[in-house]
């Protein structure tokens, strides 16, 4: 079987000048691999310095605690807010506590949901979703 003919003159045109071509394409994979290995270290360099910047609070003398509420006890969120002001009541009298608070997400934390219901979808109130972003 013959080659096509735009395969026989691209290999008779490329023959002398293959040898250039190949060096050209290995400088070229070199200058590539070191511009990946320089962006590399200034991406390891930039998140070391982030790791060690100054949050903006203290965490010293910090304490966290999660607090999940059991559902059928507190199905309205009015019964759930009594809970935590009087938590937070108590706890502002404790001897060495200087100040209470509650978040729903900690700084920093990653660990942030979004609840969505979706048109046409069932909602039970309580059940957990399989999303999160």
């Amino acid at each position: 079987m013959q080659a096509p003919e735009w395969f026989r003159i691209a290999r008779d045109s490329a023959a002398g000048e293959a040898p250039a071509a190949n060096a050209r394409l290995v400088v070229g994979e070199i200058a590539l691999s070191i511009v990946l290995l320089l962006g590399t270290g200034l991406l390891v360099r930039t998140i070391f310095r982030l790791a060690n910047i100054p949050l903006g609070f203290r965490t010293d003398r910090l304490f966290l605690s999660g607090v999940a509420l059991p559902r059928i006890k507190y199905q309205e969120n009015a019964a759930e807010a009594r809970f935590y002001l009087r938590v937070q009541q108590n706890l502002r009298h404790a001897p060495a506590i200087e100040g209470v608070g509650f978040t729903h997400g900690l700084p920093l934390g990653g660990n942030f949901g979004t609840n969505f219901i979706v048109q046409g979808m069932s909602y039970v109130p309580g059940a957990a979703s399989g999303t999160r972003f």
